[in-house]
């Protein structure tokens, strides 16, 4: 059995990461074609020097994806936690913790796009600000 959640949380996660592997969020010294985790790890990057990977975390009744974001302890196989990151059930990512600057970059690109969607159904009035 798979991990439930909507279908735009999902797509959403997918955009961070397919963007990465194609070279469109992460730059040459970020990618994990430059060397980051070589490739072994489809859910990890680097930034600032540190290597951060992402954990799902328990489904959620409401369709989001939750998760944990850890950090590999230099020269060592242990981990300790960096934050907690949210992907609301209509895509939103309200919780990306130690984000590139790329990353942040995408997200708030994609993060306006689900503003405008949702302010067109809701006509033009957003129930979140």
């Amino acid at each position: 059995m798979g991990y439930s959640c909507t279908g735009k949380a999902a797509a959403a996660e997918g955009a961070i990461f397919t963007s990465r592997a194609a070279g469109d969020l992460y730059g040459a010294a970020e990618s994990l074609a430059a060397g980051g985790y070589g490739g072994e790890v489809t859910n990890g990057w680097q930034v600032a020097g540190g290597r951060y990977f992402m954990d799902r975390g328990r489904e959620q009744p409401d369709g989001a994806i939750t998760g944990q974001v850890w950090c590999q302890t230099p020269g060592s196989e242990t981990c300790s936690l960096a934050g907690n990151l949210r992907i609301e059930p209509d895509g939103f990512i309200s919780r990306w913790p130690r984000a590139s600057v790329a990353m942040r970059d995408a997200i708030a690109r994609h993060n306006a796009a689900i503003m405008a969607q949702r302010k067109s159904r809701q006509g033009g009035y957003d129930a979140n600000h």
